[in-house]
């Protein structure tokens, strides 16, 4: 019986947590261990014989079928789509679950959306797969020219829910959509987005999160482009504790902004290729960057930084990035009357920056901690043009005890043969050994202790 009794007040714990109301058993309006023993009551006699707003509620899942799914598969539906407004079969299956929400499951095949599904309980939508990085996949969600509002539209303050194998195409979108021209748009809490892709798409957003612990894991954005400034692949308007991880973004205009009130914001492992203007705007605090690859094209509109800070903010910190910049355009921008304090820059490895010691950092930063980023400065660096046997003047005070060389050619090899108080003496040769006499730009940097 002790046991029995113990387990029975761990069960209620999480009733008691997660609403004052559903934990008041004893209907006293008030919270208290008298509440643990009518649970126990309760729970002994059944669920019969728990009031009404307590009756347990099942979960519903219900299966949409494609209109171009195989029969037997239309014959296990829960409903059919008929290929034109396919939004209308989904939002039934939503409206048929109670408050408590479900699954949706869309089975292989194609869907067009001309309307809004309109989401106010917890739902996760789930499809067959899609090919990460093509266009397509077993699942495909297209929207049609004409839709003014978000394919889905998460609605409310609930919390859970999400998009999960499914892959969103503008194939047939010849026209950007009205206002708000936001593919996803969640407003609840605890939402996930994973293993689904996004491409071509002439959206202003591809997901909008208003919401706090976004949760978006190996998906794929590409060619995320309308014609305002602010047309980002991912907007996340109330930052905090949400993960971008492990995602790829290629072609678009711009690929995130963390903007509104918050913290705790993290994105790691994800890689950029080829963006128009800017990766990553911080207009929010408190965030980490890590693990993750930048790769941008000289075509790029150059006038634009990698990453711009348009808010007085502060502690941020990007570490162990590869940043491949193309551009003397800084690294880090904060706009004019801005100010980004507590910002830590180490271990990233900065390849083909063309700007000198001073560009990499732009606008009001305040005390940075910049440390160990090869190719770029850590007290001292930047970039000079030697050849082999060639002196680079390195400004410190004593003889520098740590020395990173990165040559522009990939096909050359950069090394220290010499240091002093003065000068770093480089060796700059090729693959096979041979002494390079021409002028070629190298990226240093000079530390000592």
């Amino acid at each position: 019986m002790k046991h029995l009794s113990v387990f029975l007040v761990l069960a209620a714990l999480p009733i008691v947590c997660f609403g004052y109301s559903t934990a008041d058993f004893n209907r006293d309006e008030i919270v208290d261990l008298e509440d643990y023993s009518e649970f126990a009551y309760q729970w002994l006699q059944g669920p019969e014989s728990l009031p009404e707003a307590q009756q347990p509620v099942s979960v519903a899942t219900y299966v949409i079928a494609a209109n171009s799914a195989l029969p037997h598969i239309k014959a296990r539906a829960d409903f059919i789509c008929d290929g034109t407004d396919d939004q209308v079969q989904i939002q039934q299956a939503v409206d048929s679950m109670s408050s408590i929400g479900g699954t949706i499951y869309l089975t292989e095949g194609e869907y067009y959306i001309s309307g809004t599904i309109t989401v106010d309980k917890p739902v996760f939508f789930r499809g067959a797969g899609v090919n990460w990085h093509w266009r397509g996949g077993l699942t495909r969600v297209y929207p049609v020219d004409g839709i003014d509002g978000p394919i889905i539209d998460s609605v409310g303050d609930y919390y859970l829910g999400g998009i999960f194998d499914i892959g969103f195409d503008g194939y047939y979108m010849t026209d950007e959509p009205n206002y708000p021209a936001v593919l996803i748009r969640a407003t609840g809490g605890d939402y996930h987005i994973e293993r689904s892709g996004f491409y071509f798409l002439k959206f202003l957003n591809a997901v909008e999160a208003q919401c706090h612990n976004v949760w978006i894991y190996d998906t794929c954005f590409e060619e995320i482009k309308h014609s305002s400034d602010d047309c980002y692949a991912v907007h996340v308007s109330k930052g905090v504790r949400n993960r971008i991880v492990n995602c790829h973004f290629r072609n678009n205009k711009n690929c995130i902004w963390f903007s509104g009130s918050g913290r705790e914001n993290w994105i790691s492992g994800c890689d950029f290729h080829d963006t128009d203007r800017s990766v990553l705007r911080l207009s929010t605090d408190w965030g980490v960057v890590s693990n993750s690859f930048v790769y941008s094209y000289d075509d790029a509109d150059e006038s634009y930084p990698m990453i711009e800070v348009s808010e007085s903010i502060g502690r941020w910190n990007i570490h162990d990035c590869e940043l491949n910049a193309f551009t003397d355009t800084p690294i880090v921008e904060v706009a004019s009357g801005d100010i980004l304090s507590e910002f830590t820059f180490h271990n990233n490895r900065i390849r083909n920056f063309q700007g000198s010691a001073t560009d990499m950092f732009s606008g009001n930063i305040v005390n940075p901690q910049v440390k160990d980023n090869p190719g770029y400065a850590t007290e001292n660096g930047g970039g000079a043009l030697v050849a082999n046997g060639d002196m680079i003047t390195h400004g410190l005070v004593s003889t520098p005890t740590a020395v990173c060389l990165t040559v522009s050619d990939a096909s050359h090899i950069a090394a220290v043969t010499a240091t002093d108080d003065t000068n770093i003496t480089v060796g700059l040769k090729d693959n096979a050994g041979n002494s390079v006499n021409t002028p070629e730009l190298v990226y240093w940097y000079a530390a000592s202790q």
